[in-house]
Order: structure tokens, then C-alpha cells, then sequence
């Protein structure tokens, strides 16, 4: 994810395919959530899509 090598939408999307448009980074939404636009930093921390995903990433961070 540091190299900005990966399948988010927030890289995904800004890629010109088959003809396809690039798409402006706002519009760029989270598939889960569709709440922001999906980056590294709200899929790690922010998305709260799914409630086991949420309860893993707080016990994570209470630890750290």
C-alpha cells in the first residue's frame, strides 16, 4: 500500500481502461461502505462496513 500498487479504488479507478474515463478522486467511494473515498488510510482505520472488522481493528489498537 505504500507504493500505491494496489487494487483500492482510490488507484484503481484513476487508471484509463478499455476506453473507460478516469474517474475524479471524490467520486472514488469505498465498495463497502460507500461512505468515503476508499484509500489506504480509511480502509485500515475508518471503514466501519463491517462490525468484525471494527471489533478486530479496536482490540488491534488497544494493544499497540
Amino acid at each position: 500500500m505504500v507504493t500505491g500498487n494496489h487494487q483500492l479504488a482510490v488507484e484503481r479507478l484513476r487508471w484509463d481502461e478499455r476506453n473507460r474515463r478516469q474517474i475524479p478522486r471524490e467520486l472514488r467511494l469505498c465498495r463497502l461502505c460507500k461512505a468515503t473515498v476508499e484509500d489506504p488510510a480509511h480502509v485500515l482505520f475508518e471503514c466501519g462496513f463491517n462490525d468484525g472488522l471494527v471489533k478486530l481493528r479496536e482490540t488491534f489498537m488497544q494493544k499497540v
